[in-house]
């Protein structure tokens, strides 16, 4: 399963490819629970299936752009209503590139606020009895003072990728 992100209309969107031997479906846009007449620039989908978080700019957001979450609902076969994870994650600047854990209570994401290094830092949280933890900034030498963002950790979460724009990179 593939979610790529195109920028062709609404300020850009997600889109989902599926993979049947060694070809691609076309990509199909995700609905509109998931895509909005603003932005939606990055997302991760749980290892069990059940959500998909995603970086959106919609209205009514707390900041530019802030990470909701849409649950998969079965019978309909669709993405439910998306919603925005609260002010303990979000701040009035921009939050993107999620990543969730294989068993879905921890997440990492780039802000450009919570007490960020400068421009944008990798922070985690974690969801326990449904409430995030306050974000915690992953620190020197992941964050520097340029974006570092878009981490990608293992199935294990004891390595990780991510995008840094560094004098050294």
């Amino acid at each position: 399963h593939l979610i790529i992100y195109r920028d062709e209309s609404n300020g850009g969107d997600l889109y989902s490819s599926e993979r049947t031997g060694a070809d691609w479906s076309e990509p199909v846009a995700f609905p509109p629970t998931v895509n909005s007449p603003a932005q939606e620039s990055s997302a991760w989908l749980t290892a069990d299936g059940e959500w998909l978080y995603f970086a959106s700019s919609r209205e009514g957001g707390l900041g530019g752009s802030d990470i909701y979450r849409s649950p998969w609902v079965p019978e309909a076969k669709t993405w439910g209503t998306a919603e925005n994870l609260g002010p303990v994650v979000n701040t009035p600047y921009d939050e993107d590139g999620v990543c969730v854990s294989a068993d879905g209570r921890t997440l990492w994401f780039g802000s450009q606020g919570n007490g960020s290094m400068g421009g944008f830092d990798q922070f985690k949280t974690t969801l326990s009895n449904g409430v995030w933890s306050k974000p915690e900034n992953l620190c020197w030498p992941i964050n520097s003072p340029g974006d570092d963002q878009f981490l990608v950790m293992a199935p294990d979460g004891k390595r990780g990728w991510f995008n840094s724009l560094r004098a050294d990179g």
